[in-house]
């Protein structure tokens, strides 16, 4: 779901993130203790990373229902980045 505001989130139904591990996952190569699915563990750290790049940010909670619920939160837009708005890539209008 993304909203007015310039959040996205997504939501699964797995069995969710501990409070405990929460701060982890978001580090490069941490795997959650027993994980037995393939990865490297930068999935999160890159996600993380990218959204630290554009000064936003990633937070993690539950789902109700179970599963967790990740939240991008992306910075509005300020009088002074008005000259950025409908540009894109290469400074081409959207």
């Amino acid at each position: 779901m993304v909203d007015c505001t310039g959040r996205i989130e997504v939501a699964d139904h797995g069995s969710g993130v501990p409070r405990k591990h929460r701060e982890n996952i978001f580090k490069r190569f941490w795997r959650g203790p027993g994980e037995s699915n393939e990865g490297a563990g930068l999935g999160l750290a890159i996600v993380s990373e990218t959204m630290r790049a554009h000064r936003g940010d990633v937070s993690v909670a539950d789902n109700p229902g179970g599963g967790a619920t990740f939240t991008l939160s992306f910075p509005s837009l300020h009088a002074e980045d008005t000259k950025m708005a409908g540009k894109g890539f290469a400074g081409g209008t959207l």
